[in-house]
């Protein structure tokens, strides 16, 4: 097995405590770190180097969020020294945020965003996927690949713009929502493709390049004919959330006969299923 490229940015400081922890799981498979930081913090610098000393540092522009220097460092390297890129970065504490029909608030959206790497268990089987079935592209956690992009409709068209001027072959695809995973070193190939000068240095919640190159990030696994996947939920609790997930998005279709039909994720984190305002099924949702 090549060595795996491990990209992590650092916006907010503070949180390099918990990445690092994180960043342990990988012991025993060799792989190169590269750490971007906005700023130069020198004693920041030396604790990335007292965990790996030759940990490669980059001051970079505050722009793009996480993104423009994942996609600025991926584009310096030779992808062929590789096998797997992890990505990951410090994601804040969020208010309520209802994703993929699960609601997330205060730390749950990055905790499903780390369950690949957030055990030792974990990562492994995230590496075996990736090396024992072909058509496999990137690993994450289920609650955040969303295959029904309904959350940004301006960055969904600034993809579909994107793929259109670049000539590339319309897919259907999903996507990781806040972009940690672990994924095949091959597939970000196309991000040659993106112009680093399109990202803004302003910060809005939708519609930004960022946002699109989000999307991207999924697109160019299918475009590669392969899938993004969940190596690490057991099969009877990732079949309920598919369940949970396709329900949620039928309602989206049908809303007109929402007063037939409804699935909702109760603060409880139970599914409820309501048929006429009925309740005819409720089921009980693992926590991660």
């Amino acid at each position: 097995m090549k060595k795996i490229f491990v990209h992590v940015h650092l916006f907010y400081k503070d949180m390099w405590s918990e990445l690092k922890s994180c960043l342990s799981n990988i012991e025993g498979y060799e792989y190169d770190l590269f750490v971007s930081l906005v700023d130069n913090d020198s004693s920041l610098q030396d604790d990335i180097l007292l965990f790996k000393q030759d940990a490669n540092i980059i001051i970079c522009e505050n722009k793009g969020y996480d993104i423009m220097p994942f996609v600025k460092i991926i584009n310096s390297i030779n992808l062929d020294d590789y096998s797997c890129v992890v990505k990951l970065h410090t994601k804040r504490n969020t208010n309520r945020v209802d994703l993929n029909s699960f609601s997330f608030k205060g730390s749950d959206w990055r905790n499903c965003l780390l369950n690949f790497i957030k055990t030792k268990d974990n990562f492994a089987k995230c590496i075996n996927i990736l090396e024992q079935s072909s058509d496999v592209g990137m690993c994450a956690d289920s609650k955040v690949i969303v295959k029904y992009d309904i959350y940004d409709k301006i960055a969904k068209k600034r993809l579909q713009e994107f793929v259109s001027s670049k000539s590339l072959k319309n897919t259907k695809y999903s996507f990781v929502a806040g972009t940690m995973f672990i994924a095949r070193a091959s597939v970000f190939n196309e991000l040659k493709l993106i112009d680093l000068s399109s990202f803004e240095s302003d910060f809005k919640s939708e519609g930004q390049y960022a946002h699109m190159v989000e999307r991207l990030l999924g697109y160019i696994v299918y475009l590669s004919n392969l899938k993004i996947v969940d190596a690490i939920t057991s099969k009877p609790l990732l079949y309920l959330y598919k369940i949970n997930i396709a329900l949620s998005q039928l309602v989206k279709d049908l809303r007109p006969l929402s007063y037939i039909f409804s699935s909702k994720t109760t603060k409880s984190n139970k599914l409820l299923i309501k048929i006429l305002k009925i309740p005819v099924l409720s089921i009980k949702l693992k926590s991660k």
